[in-house]
């Protein structure tokens, strides 16, 4: 007879039997994980719904197909998000995209309470870790509004892309202009050192 706990014989049985396909978000991370282990964060319980679908008539959903949370992995602290393909037919909404950036603040909060006391060399990683995910935070938060305002200077100054400023500069046919030039320019790296490192702005010159 296996000596094997009864609620893992089972979980086995059933990731066995699941469509991974036909599963819902929820249900593949409640077989995923270890049995009972899943905490949600911001369930369905919470109701939260993106303002904006109900304006272009599509459909809303508690939870906008995003489920996060934590749990355990063969005992061990996992995060976890999944998404629900049927909503939306995989797309993003505001509700989603906040999940998500809460995810990565959680787990950037577990590296820096739980992970960052270990030995040095752990700790070290950990940190590091903990540094990428807040500029992925600050990058999911951002990023958006950052493009749609990198957009309008480049449209302001006549260009396209980033490719027909740099040739405009080269051949100095926004040389009459270089003061707009240098202001865009500037709040450009001032948008992408708010991502990477806002302490450097911080920083004098």
């Amino acid at each position: 007879m296996s000596t094997e706990p009864i609620a893992k014989r089972d979980a086995d049985e059933q990731r066995k039997a699941v469509s991974w396909y036909e599963a819902s978000a929820r249900e593949r991370v409640h077989l995923f994980l270890d049995v009972h282990s899943f905490q949600e964060f911001i369930g369905p319980e919470k109701r939260e719904i993106s303002p904006h679908l109900r304006i272009f008539n599509l459909p809303e959903q508690f939870d906008d197909g995003m489920i996060v949370g934590r749990g355990l992995l063969e005992g061990q602290k996992v995060f976890v998000a999944a998404q629900e393909g049927r909503f939306m037919g995989g797309a993003f909404g505001e509700v989603h995209g906040a999940k998500l950036t809460g995810l990565l603040r959680a787990v950037r909060e577990f590296l820096a309470t739980e992970v960052a006391g270990a030995e040095p060399r752990l700790a070290f990683h950990a940190r590091v870790a903990a540094n990428a995910l807040a500029i992925a935070e600050r990058e999911a938060m951002l990023a958006a509004g950052h493009a749609r305002d990198h957009q309008a200077r480049l449209a302001a100054l006549g260009c396209a892309d980033d490719a027909e400023l740099c040739a405009a500069i080269r051949d100095g046919s926004l040389d009459h202009r270089i003061d707009e030039v240098i202001a865009a320019v500037r709040a450009t790296t001032v948008d992408k050192l708010t991502v990477a490192n806002p302490g450097h702005l911080a920083r004098p010159g």
